[in-house]
């Protein structure tokens, strides 16, 4: 593209292309004094002062005429036509979307949802014009899928509510719930995780929810009291363990004979025998055992005596009856722990 000077016109040509029969197609324009002109070849006159490496700049007011030879006929055309046909596209366009909808189908975890695909389709209506609304042809095919769309919506809601309702009636209560049961505590547990992913919508339709409260509540007390009752009974069971064991060690005598019966003093005929059992709980049979006891006077202090008795062969697991008589007379204070010897 370049600008020609006419003297003839005292006019500015821009030439932008030849058409097919080589005329120059122009524009008409009008320049002012001072304006800057570029590609500006041709020039003659004193109308245009050329200073150097700056462009060509008009120096009296001039009118600068660009004859338009050329239209471009085919983009205007596209343009009047696209502008026409516009509202016919934007109905056809509408009119497709409705039929796209399909079969209207409710998903309450949102995966096979119609919702979406009809609000889009609603909202393209709703952006049309009045009278370009009045032209879509299947409107009420819309209408029904909304319809049809909210009676889904509102069946499976009240259906899944209705469903869950029962399942919680169905869970063990009060003392029905087994709380050493897996099966009890599973059950409550998969109520309480599908509650979870229920939906607003369908919770605020659960009318019995205090009910899964309660069986929580249920299986939790009665876990903790059977948690404090086994305690408080291992607690016991271990008290008397330590008693046992406590009472047997101090009935054990070298860690090998168990005393069976307490030694105590018996009168018999004017004699005194201290008696009682010993169990031989040694692995060993012996030939020869014997018992002894120190005897001590009234004060406690001095040792008057000695009781003793015997026995021949002393099996493994056998009770041997003693009675180790006191000689010495007079009052005893006390006498010890039997002393046993084997052989």
């Amino acid at each position: 593209m370049s600008w020609e000077w006419d003297k003839d016109s005292l006019t500015f040509k821009l030439v932008e292309d030849k058409d097919k029969n080589d005329k120059n197609v122009v524009l008409e324009v009008e320049v002012e004094n001072g304006e800057e002109i570029e590609n500006v070849e041709g020039i003659e006159g004193e109308q245009v002062v050329k200073e150097e490496g700056n462009p060509p700049k008009t120096k009296n007011k001039t009118k600068l005429l660009l004859r338009l030879l050329k239209v471009n006929i085919i983009m205007s055309a596209i343009f009047i036509i696209g502008i026409v046909a516009l509202p016919g596209c934007l109905v056809n366009r509408a009119e497709g979307m409705i039929n796209n909808i399909g079969t209207v189908t409710f998903d309450i975890n949102g995966y096979w949802d119609s919702e979406n695909k009809i609000k889009t389709v609603e909202k393209a209506y709703a952006e049309l014009e009045p009278k370009l609304q009045n032209k879509v042809s299947n409107y009420e095919v819309l209408i029904n899928a909304r319809e049809q769309y909210e009676s889904l919506r509102v069946e499976t809601i009240t259906e899944l509510a209705e469903n869950f309702i029962k399942l919680i009636d169905d869970l063990p209560k009060g003392e029905d719930i087994e709380a050493d049961s897996f099966n009890s505590l599973a059950e409550i547990i998969d109520a309480e995780y599908a509650y979870e992913r229920l939906n607003q919508e369908v919770k605020d339709k659960i009318t019995n929810y205090d009910a899964l409260v309660q069986a929580r509540n249920d299986y939790d007390w009665i876990t903790n009291e059977r948690s404090r009752i086994a305690s408080e009974e291992k607690a016991e069971r271990d008290r008397i363990a330590s008693e046992e064991k406590a009472e047997r060690e101090a009935r054990t005598i070298d860690g090998k004979f168990y005393i069976v019966e307490e030694a105590h003093v018996v009168n018999s005929n004017y004699t005194r025998s201290i008696v009682g059992v010993l169990r031989n709980d040694s692995s060993r049979n012996y030939s020869y055992a014997q018992v002894k006891f120190t005897i001590y006077d009234s004060s406690g202090e001095n040792i008057i005596g000695t009781a003793l008795d015997n026995i021949l062969d002393w099996p493994s697991g056998g009770n041997w009856k003693y009675s180790a008589m006191i000689l010495e007379d007079g009052y005893i204070r006390y006498y010890t722990k039997p002393v046993v010897s084997v052989r």
